[in-house]
């Protein structure tokens, strides 16, 4: 019998995402709407003050609400993303400059560390 690969169940997909992202959003928690193997849930307020409801299925993540637990007409669904930054990235120019604000001063912590971990070395020769 052939093998096949077991992907993690959704709803512990959803909230290694929520965790993610907390940082940047103003609230986000798990839906309350019925999920399970094929989908799962996740409500957002955006730093902007918008909600959203988005769904995360093996096609990704997508907007599916404009409000918190609720599932829209089809017709309105946003593009599936590939993760949940991705999506807020696409979503939020709040997120996106939180993001890249954060990625700049990580970096910088790097280029400071490096440096002083180099005068640090450079002083025990002498």
């Amino acid at each position: 019998r052939k093998m096949e690969f077991e992907p993690a169940p959704l709803n512990e997909e959803a909230l290694l995402a929520i965790d993610d992202v907390k940082p940047r959003v103003a609230s986000i928690c798990p839906a309350n709407l019925p999920s399970g193997g094929e989908q799962a849930f996740i409500n957002i307020e955006l730093r902007e003050g918008n909600r959203l409801c988005v769904e995360l299925s093996i096609q990704g993540y997508r907007v599916v609400g404009q409000e918190w637990d609720t599932v829209g007409d089809p017709s309105t669904f946003g593009a599936n993303y590939e993760s949940l930054h991705t999506l807020l990235c696409h979503t939020s120019e709040l997120y996106k400059q939180e993001f890249a604000e954060e990625l700049s001063r990580r970096l910088q912590q790097l280029v400071d560390g490096n440096d002083s971990g180099d005068e640090g070395a450079a002083d025990q020769n002498n």
